[in-house]
Formats: C-alpha cells, structure tokens, sequence
C-alpha cells in the first residue's frame, strides 16, 4: 500500500511541475512530454482542478479526424502564495509572490538601530505586513523565506554568524525566535542570502538552467557568493560555502574588515576602500570627473565614479583597475576551486559596465594556467535589490512543491 502512495505521489508531482512551467496545455500534451499514460494524468488534472491548483481556461482544436475538443489546462498561480524576507546590514525587504515567484507585493525600509529586539521585530512586523495583503479565504500562504548574511545552520535554523551583527553573538536560534515573535502558525526557513540569489539566478536570472554556477554579490559593506553545483546549493561541511568576501588576499599591510581580519577580499572591494582613495586624492586629483560629477565627500558616489569610468575618466580608471586587480585574484581562486560554467557579478558593480567585465576576463586569462583556455562566463546579473527575496521565495516554493504537501 505504501509503493502505491508513493507512485500516486510521485505522478502527481510530476505533472504539477510540467504545469508549472508549460503554459497552457491539454492532457496530450502533457502526456507527450511525460512518461504517463493519459488517463493517469486525467486522474491528477481532476484532483488539482478540484483543489483549485489547475483551471480549465477553454478548448482547444479538435484533430484532423474530428472528435470532441481538448480541454486547455493551465496552473493557477494565484491559488496559494510566498512571503520572503531579506535582511541587510541596514535594511529589511520583504515581498509577497505568487506560485510562480512572481512579486506581488513588496515594502523597503532602512534602519541605522543595531539593536536585535528592533531589528527581529522590523523583520516580523515586515512579514505580518506581507500577510495582512492576503485573502486567506482563496489563497494559502504557504511559509516564509528568510536570507540573511553570514554563516547559517540550515537544518536547524539557526544564524551562527554574522560580521555586521558582531554584537549580537554566535549560534542564535534565529528560526525559533522569528517564529515566538511572530506567532503565525507558518513553516519558515532561513538560508544564507548568497545561496538564494545563485538559486534564483539559477531559476529565472543569467543562470537559467546552468546547472554549475557562482554569484558574487558586492554590496557596499560586503561580499559574498552562491554556490550551485549541479543544480543544488552547495553549503558545506560547516556551513561556510559562499564566505569569499573573507578570504585573505592581501595578508601584509592590507586593509581591516568588518570580520575582525586583515587584508580580506571584502574590505579591499568595498566602498569604505574607495572611499579613503577618494578622500586622499581630492586636492590632487581634482580635475577628475569623479569629483566634478556630484561627488560628495561624505557619501561616496559611486554613480560619479561608474560615470567617469565608463567615460574613460584615468583617475576612475585607476580606481577601477586596482579594484578589478583583486577581483580578478578571488574570482580566480574560485574558477580554480570550483570551475563553474558561469560567474555571475550582482550588486553595486553591475553598473561599471562591459569595460569592467572586459578587465576581469583579461586578467583572470593571465593568472593561474595561462595555456589553459577557460570557457567560464563572466556576466553581470539583470536582478536588482529584489535578489535576495527572488531568491527566497524561490527556494521555498522549490521546496513546497518538492514535498508534495499540495497534494
């Protein structure tokens, strides 16, 4: 009696993820892409028909023999929905998504309080916001996702390390105190942020369907990496897959991190980095576009300093190019380490432009096995600020459907 669970089971997760993704069909359809037979997938349409996860929406042409018309099934991506959370150094952005990740709705904010009582309850009080825009009586919410930077205990929920929240400790049981706060009786998960944009990456951004891949993201006090191998998310034996941005590039005489450490890929690529270059040159170099295109001393801008670049500026390029030069060493180590088909670059240098990506190609060429030709794409990600919670929402749903609670 179990197989026949489990063979029942297993069918019927195999049409709701053709569905998913095919668009509108009929069981011909269907059953010329799956290796069911047409009454079996009769039998799965009318279960999800009658649960309202599939819809009839017409009739399709009759053959060239006559007969009666198809019926034309499609998913009903609205029938239940996901919420996701990402939480940065100094914000919190939630969205609502629909069953095919889509956002439906989505609320920004900042805050400059390190506080942990504020910031867990901007994070629950952004999630009950989320689930006050459903109608619960036709959809279900079906969890929420949660990303956050640093070091997590995935099985356990639990957020063992952060570098921008130091004060708070190591090995927080993160999941249960969102879930105590909370008080909503929904399943959470909680991932590293980087896992999730290569994830989403992977579903539905540059790496659509490339099974081995890596994200890089540079956001202004950080950098970190998803890792896909073979189309999973590659954690590690302790959790500590992606933490790139603390790898020691420059041991002597390198810059502090936020880490604790010295000479870290993160500190020499973030803006705290480019912003004491341009502090120290601004009476020197003063000429530059960089500081007569809206610079502001306190606030460095990097729009200023892309500009001048993409103008072939020589002060920016300076600039850049000491940049790209320890880019190219830890995009390097990670090819050797990993030699993923494709790297994908998100966060604050998506806007530096082919030129940019140009340098880093030439360089990498350059360093470790020169005679080696790498085919390894290197291109910039067409996903915004909403990459961590794409990449949440994702991972959720990737996960709900995977477990054939909907059935």
């Amino acid at each position: 009696m179990q197989h026949k669970v489990s063979v029942r089971q297993a069918n019927q997760k195999q049409v709701l993820n053709f569905l998913r993704f095919a668009g509108d069909v009929t069981i011909a359809d269907i059953a010329e892409k799956i290796r069911l037979s047409k009454p079996t997938i009769k039998k799965v349409i009318d279960l999800y028909e009658t649960q309202g996860m599939v819809m009839a929406v017409g009739k399709g042409e009759s053959t060239d023999e006559g007969g009666k018309r198809p019926t034309i099934f499609r998913f009903n991506r609205n029938h239940g929905c996901a919420m996701a959370v990402h939480l940065g150094p100094d914000f919190v952005f939630g969205a609502l998504t629909d069953l095919n990740g889509d956002i439906l709705h989505s609320v920004y904010s900042n805050f400059s309080f390190r506080d942990m009582d504020r910031v867990m309850e901007r994070i629950c009080s952004t999630i009950r916001e989320l689930y006050d825009r459903v109608n619960h009586r036709e959809t279900n919410v079906i969890g929420v996702g949660i990303g956050v930077p640093g070091i997590v205990g995935v099985n356990d929920g639990s957020w063992i390390f952060s570098p921008h929240f130091v004060e708070w400790g190591t090995h927080l049981p993160f999941r249960q105190m969102i879930q105590e706060r909370l008080g909503l009786e929904l399943p959470i998960f909680i991932d590293n942020v980087n896992r999730l944009q290569a994830f989403a990456e992977y579903v539905k951004g540059q790496g659509k369907q490339t099974r081995n891949l890596v994200i890089v993201d540079a956001i202004c006090e950080g950098l970190g990496a998803g890792i896909l191998i073979d189309g999973k998310m590659y954690e590690g034996a302790e959790s500590l897959s992606g933490e790139i941005g603390h790898m020691v590039l420059q041991p002597d005489g390198g810059p502090d991190c936020i880490c604790g450490g010295k000479g870290c890929f993160e500190a020499l690529v973030s803006t705290r980095s480019i912003r004491r270059i341009l502090q120290a040159h601004r009476g020197i170099r003063a000429e530059s576009l960089v500081y007569t295109d809206g610079y502001d001393s306190d606030e460095v801008n990097l729009d200023s300093l892309f500009r001048a670049y993409r103008q072939a500026d020589p002060f920016a390029d300076e600039i850049i190019e000491d940049i790209a030069k320890w880019f190219a060493i830890g995009l390097n180590n990670i090819i050797m380490v990993y030699d993923p088909e494709k790297i994908i670059l998100q966060g604050i240098y998506s806007d530096a432009g082919p030129r940019f990506l140009d340098n880093l190609r030439t360089k990498i060429n350059q360093m470790s096995l020169p005679y080696i030709n790498r085919s390894v794409e290197i291109v910039f990600s067409d996903f915004g600020r909403e990459r961590g919670v794409l990449g949440a929402a994702h991972y959720l749903l990737a996960r709900y459907f995977e477990s054939g609670l909907f059935g």
